[in-house]
């Protein structure tokens, strides 16, 4: 009898038979299928697309210094300066959130910055598995020798040997130690020099401590949701820093008032209810600071030996997104107390402000003007919204220069940063520095101030702390890149230095006794002995290069063209429109003129208000009868439709109330009844010079109440004495007009320079500011070199103290990119 074994075979071997010409079959399908793929493939190379593993939803960043002779980590600076052969290595530590995975990076050779493959069996990169949705990472190098990672979904914190750090020097450990927390993590961070780890948990307002050399223990918590009570009012301004470097000989910026603007933005009144969000640590001390991203106010959190801590609520009238805070400044270039700033990033815009934390300062807690400008006193002029923040601070404690003539003299230049500054992230791509402490600042300040002996161009030195770093010597003040022109009657004539033009229609430049109070001449330019004709700002950060058209009764920007309905209401005769937003462009009825008194006086009194212009359609006219008395009414001389000139009376935010007879002498009603209620409108300066620069616009006073009535902005408190407050857009013949960007002076008559009637509607003065100085920084979209690219944007920012470099994580490219400091520029790329 043969075994079962045997049966059983015997039993299955027609089957057998048929799966083995079933299988053989199978795999000569594939092959034929394999082969035409090839085939297809090799026809169609272009239409491959490859997407490699790499970052994909990064949300936090760590680096460690590892022994690998020791193998077992050491303090991040012994990395730094450490010779060629050395077996120190630096490693980059990166969540990626939508795989739950964790990436590792080799930063040790400048030159080679490598992603580590976690299993080098498989093709392509490997990372490691970890909880799901990580969010937080952190290394500790003393003790503990950990490598902690912080997971929202799972609510545990995850703690691996730190060796997984660097998976190439042997197997890693999968099976990390879990401690259980009863919140969903957001920010993780470790306390300087100790084993602890301090975590925001936003869904339980909740500040928590855990120590990881007591068997990783929550040590202490503390609730941020009380903290917050009532509604707060923004921190008072202080003054500006004294910590200004300058030299310019071609014509001293005066220095601008401080304290000029309105207050932050206070978020609508509501629910208090605290969504803690980012965390930093003071470098030089026991305090964290943590942002709120829906409360006008940022927590400062000081704790002791044990991890006891207590709470300050600093109140800044905005909410915020990302924070970076300075060590103490050096008092030897600071005049006064130590100072310690704190920046953030304002939730609602994307700006950046400062506040004065240091515990010895007068003006703690107060906000810093950074910015010159009256609308924006209190925020940076970065040129785009920022999204991430860091301090970076390459030889911070280095010698400091000062003789130029030394080996540091000679390479202090605009990219060359040594000292602290502010690096931000902003959403167009590009990285700007910002000067909080420059070692070279004696060697770039004011004991410098010469020229080129070869070119014979003098050269400025400029900055000034919370400011764009500037990438160059300013060799010039803001200029007019060409000529100066009126037009008027169909004619266009350029104005000669005296202001006198060649057209006999056309009104002429006044000569201004002196530019105000921080501006310079434009115009004429340098050299020509004439008065002033033009003055534009002078200062290096706020100066804009834009054109400015000048335009007799010309319509407010925004306004051209718009359709709007014109109907009866209790409050008069009214032309609404939905996209008209006219207290955003400024539209000034006569309510709203007369409480600008003295920001518009005129030869002929207070300025009166705005026309509201309405016309209505070709094809409403072309629709009516020749014989129509309706088609007499709105048709013009020249066949278009007729324009119909309503002074305004009041405005509103939707709306704008009129007076019932047209210049024309036509009531609203008449014009009603013959177009309809559906108008084509524009909002006109009355008598009046529009003035728009290409890139502020028309600047505005007014805001919309809750009625949505427009009123002069209280905040914005105009004075005499001080341009930088002159926000206004309307010019007056024989007056001398000054904003903060500009200043000049139209006369009607071309002889006598007597003001009189302007002929015609269409005279128009242009003109064109240039030469802005240009900020250092980092532009990631010329760094990039595929042409598949997606586009950049730079999510998160670190500063490594291990090799003193700025590292960004890139979340649209996919990427990590090496920045060197001294100087500035990207030397590595990891994807």
């Amino acid at each position: 009898m043969q075994p079962l074994r045997f049966q059983i075979d015997q039993a299955l071997g027609p089957r057998r038979k048929a799966r083995r010409r079933s299988a053989t079959d199978a795999a000569l399908v594939c092959a034929v299928w394999l082969i035409s793929s090839l085939c297809f493939v090799a026809c169609n190379q272009d239409d491959i697309r490859f997407d490699p593993r790499g970052f994909r939803s990064p949300r936090d960043l760590a680096f460690a210094c590892i022994d690998s002779d020791a193998r077992r980590g050491v303090p991040l600076a012994q990395c730094l300066n450490r010779p060629l052969d050395s077996p120190l290595r630096v490693t980059a530590v990166l969540t990626e959130a939508d795989r739950g995975e964790l990436a590792t990076a080799d930063l040790s050779n400048n030159n080679d910055l490598r992603l580590l493959d976690t299993e080098v069996a498989v093709p392509g990169f490997t990372f490691q598995p970890v909880a799901e949705l990580p969010s937080g990472v952190a290394v500790l190098d003393g003790e503990a020798q950990s490598l902690i990672v912080a997971s929202a979904a799972e609510r545990v914190l995850e703690v691996y040997p730190l060796l997984n750090a660097r998976p190439d020097f042997g197997p890693v450990n999968l099976t990390p130690q879990r401690v259980p927390i009863d919140g969903a993590p957001r920010s993780v961070a470790r306390i300087a020099g100790e084993d602890a780890l301090m975590l925001v948990l936003p869904d339980l307002a909740i500040f928590s401590v855990f120590s990881f050399d007591s068997g990783a223990n929550e040590v202490s918590r503390l609730s941020l949701g009380g903290a917050v009570t009532e509604a707060l009012p923004p921190a008072a301004a202080t003054s500006l820093s004294p910590y200004v470097r300058s030299c310019t000989p071609l014509a001293q910026p005066a220095q601008l008032p401080a304290g000029v603007g309105a207050p932050p933005f206070r978020p609508p009144s509501g629910p208090l209810v605290a969504t803690p969000g980012s965390l930093v640590f003071d470098p030089d001390g026991r305090r964290a600071f943590v942002t709120d991203e829906r409360l006008p106010v940022i927590y400062e959190i000081a704790f002791d030996a044990a991890y006891q801590s207590t709470l300050r609520v600093i109140q800044v009238g905005v909410p915020q997104r990302a924070l970076a805070v300075t060590p103490t400044l050096p008092v030897s270039l600071e005049e006064g107390a130590p100072s310690q700033v704190l920046y953030a990033i304002d939730n609602t815009d994307g700006s950046v402000f400062a506040v004065e934390v240091h515990p010895e300062h007068p003006d703690r807690d107060a906000l810093l003007p950074v910015s010159a400008l009256p609308q924006r006193a209190y925020r940076m002029d970065l040129g785009a919204a920022a999204e991430s923040l860091a301090v970076v601070s390459p030889s911070a404690q280095g010698e400091r220069c000062d003789d130029p003539s030394s080996t540091l003299g000679v390479a202090a230049q605009g990219a060359q940063l040594r000292g602290i500054f502010l690096a931000v992230g902003l959403l167009d791509a590009r990285i700007q520095l910002i000067d909080i402490v420059d070692r070279d600042a004696l060697c770039r300040g004011t004991q410098v101030c010469g020229g080129n002996p070869q070119s014979g161009i003098e050269v400025a030195y400029a900055m000034q702390r919370h400011r764009p770093r500037l990438a160059q010597n300013v060799t010039q003040l803001p200029t007019l890149s060409r000529q100066p022109s009126f037009a008027a009657e169909g004619g266009r004539t350029r104005i000669a230095f005296d202001g006198v033009t060649d057209l006999p229609a056309a009104p002429r430049l006044e000569s201004l006794a002196a530019c105000p109070s921080g501006q310079s001449i434009v115009y004429p330019p340098l050299g020509v002995n004439e008065p002033p004709l033009i003055c534009a700002l002078a200062d290096v950060w706020e100066d804009q290069a834009q054109n400015w058209t000048i335009r007799f009764e010309g319509s407010l920007p925004g306004t051209e063209d718009r359709l709007g309905r014109l109907r009866t209401s209790s409050e008069g005769w009214q032309v609404e429109s939905a996209e008209g937003r006219f207290c955003e462009r400024g539209v000034l009825g006569a309510a709203q003129a007369a409480a600008l008194s003295g920001r518009f006086a005129s030869s002929s009194g207070d300025y009166g208000g705005d026309l509201v212009a309405l016309r209505a359609s070709e094809a409403q006219v072309r629709s009516l009868e020749p014989s129509d008395p309706c088609r007499t009414l709105l048709e013009g001389d020249d066949g278009t439709p007729r324009v119909f000139l309503f002074p305004a009376r009041d405005t509103f935010s939707d709306r704008v109330t009129i007076d019932a007879t047209s210049r024309l002498g036509v009531p609203a009603e008449t014009l009603a009844f013959c177009a309809g209620e559906t108008l084509r409108f524009e909002v006109r300066a009355d008598a009046a010079f529009m003035v728009a620069g290409s890139v502020g616009g028309a600047p505005s006073v007014l805001r919309a109440l809750s009625s949505g009535r427009c009123e002069v902005d209280s905040n914005l408190a105009f004075s005499a004495d001080n341009p930088m407050t002159w926000i206004r857009s309307r010019a007056f013949a024989g007056e001398t007009f000054a904003n903060q960007q500009v200043a000049f002076r139209i006369s009607a008559d071309r002889n006598t320079g007597e003001p009189t009637a302007i002929p015609g509607r269409v005279v128009v003065l242009e003109f064109s500011v240039d030469n802005r100085s240009r900020p250092l920084e980092v532009d990631l979209v010329l760094q990039r070199q595929s042409r598949q690219s997606r586009g950049s944007l730079p999510a998160i920012l670190r500063y490594n103290a291990g090799d003193r470099r700025l590292y960004v994580v890139d979340t649209i490219a996919r990427r990590m990119w090496q920045v060197t400091l001294q100087p500035l520029r990207v030397t590595g790329r990891v994807e």
